[in-house]
């Protein structure tokens, strides 16, 4: 059994503290030996770029299954796919196929478009333009498409569904990258930096609903987090930002709060009709 853990709602007008039990193992899908498949989704000069996709263990619905691809973080320089595996897992219980995708990292060294965000941002949409087209295979629904990641890959997240401007000369620029929600983990926004590879001023009442969520030691991050989320707010765009008591950035690893986040992302899609409510989890984790 796991441990109290608390999240604080930041609403616009008040905080509210909600604390809720961390579930069970046994209340929610045993998801530990759900089983995934690797594909290579693009092949950058020698690099075989790829991703992970969990598939639910029951069927999927006449329409398919909504799918949710994730992208991990890493300051835009490292990082691994499998480190949104939790996640993946997660949403894979709950009936979603969840993808984890790796992606080329800038290098602070280089001149041109490798030495920017832009590298990794060309190839975050290179997935999501891959499992789009390959929806029959996969069994998704191309309607019920969710973006989110952690930190950087946050960052990449909401930029895929943003930008029209970003994309791999390679690609097939007629499939879309647009999002019906975003799950955004302690997301790295910029404001200071080019605008064009930060979501500020690409924001509209058309922007797709967002859950952001971040510890509040999360001195950098956070205010960022804050401004966009607010920018949100000010366009009526439905979204939640939720705090971590006593927590830092990437607080999200750690198994406690990997679970207190998806359980909370979870019943916003619900809300937003892309999940089934699970009324057992719903009534506890309000």
């Amino acid at each position: 059994m796991m441990s109290w853990t608390g999240l604080r709602l930041r609403n616009g007008l008040a905080g509210v503290l909600l604390t809720f039990l961390a579930v069970n193992a046994a209340a929610a899908a045993d998801t530990t030996l759900l089983p995934f498949r690797t594909y290579t989704y693009k092949q950058a000069g020698t690099r075989a770029l790829q991703l992970e996709v969990f598939t639910p263990s029951f069927p999927r619905g006449s329409g398919g299954y909504p799918v949710i691809i994730l992208f991990h973080g890493g300051g835009w320089v490292g990082g691994k796919r499998q480190s949104m595996e939790q996640e993946c897992r997660y949403f894979a219980g709950r009936g979603m196929v969840a993808v984890t995708a790796s992606y080329r990292f800038m290098d602070r060294k280089a001149q041109g478009i490798a030495g920017t965000k832009e590298i990794c941002l060309r190839d975050a949409k290179s997935a999501i333009r891959w499992v789009r087209s390959h929806a029959a295979m996969l069994g998704i629904d191309t309607a019920k498409v969710v973006l989110g990641g952690g930190s950087a890959g946050g960052h990449l997240a909401t930029m895929a569904a943003l930008d029209r401007r970003v994309n791999d000369p390679q690609d097939d620029t007629t499939i879309s990258t647009r999002a019906l929600a975003l799950v955004l983990y302690n997301p790295a926004y910029s404001p200071g930096e080019d605008p064009a590879l930060q979501p500020f001023d690409k924001l509209s009442r058309q922007t797709p609903p967002a859950i952001l969520f971040y510890g509040d030691g999360d001195t950098k991050w956070g205010p960022p987090g804050e401004q966009f989320y607010g920018e949100l707010k000010k366009r009526q765009v439905t979204t939640e930002l939720w705090i971590a008591p006593e927590q830092k950035h990437g607080f999200y690893n750690k198994p406690e709060w990997s679970l207190a986040t998806c359980i909370k992302a979870d019943a916003f899609l619900v809300r937003l009709g892309i999940l089934p409510p699970v009324p057992s989890l719903l009534r506890r984790y309000p």
